[in-house]
């Protein structure tokens, strides 16, 4: 299913999209794939570079993805910890 490397959609031919393997998170080079309708798995996995990926075929995501599951940060997609995430709602 993999093809020609890339970077973005536009660099992909006859409807392929560039997918990320899942299994090389942030180390993830992108491949032209024919995308899925629906995939198994996680549907919020976050980002390297801040955000969401979404899931674009089974073992592919939209973009490099950190291990973590949503919500995902805006600003950078490094996983925190449940401590940091705890202090968060305090100040609330």
């Amino acid at each position: 299913m993999a093809g020609t490397p890339c970077t973005t959609d536009a660099d992909c031919l006859d409807g392929a999209q560039c997918g990320f393997p899942e299994s090389d998170y942030c180390a993830a080079k992108g491949v032209c794939i024919t995308p899925v309708t629906s995939c198994q798995g996680p549907e919020d996995s976050c980002a390297c570079q801040g955000g969401a990926a979404v899931c674009v075929a089974p073992g592919y995501q939209s973009a490099p993805i950190n291990g973590k599951i949503g919500p995902c940060a805006d600003d950078a997609g490094v996983a925190t910890d449940a401590a940091s995430d705890a202090s968060d709602g305090a100040n609330e």
